[in-house]
């Protein structure tokens, strides 16, 4: 299970970003499923048809990011 807080986000324009740490043996996509699903229930139904995009920067730190 990565770790974030759903409720911690960087709104910038029409973007939401979640900064997360994964676990051993997650995948970034398995990280991009898990705030995703998180999302869901903060911000409605609509979240999982956003456009979403995955990132992983040379510290390990892992940056989903949502466009409004």
């Amino acid at each position: 299970m990565a770790q974030f807080n759903i409720e911690a986000y960087l709104k910038q324009g029409k973007r939401v970003s979640w900064l997360a740490i994964a676990d051993d043996g997650e995948t970034l996509s398995d990280v991009c499923a898990q705030v995703k699903q998180a999302a869901t229930k903060q911000f409605g139904l609509a979240a999982p048809l956003r456009r979403w995009s995955v990132m992983q920067a040379s510290n390990g730190c892992i940056t989903v990011t949502m466009q409004l």
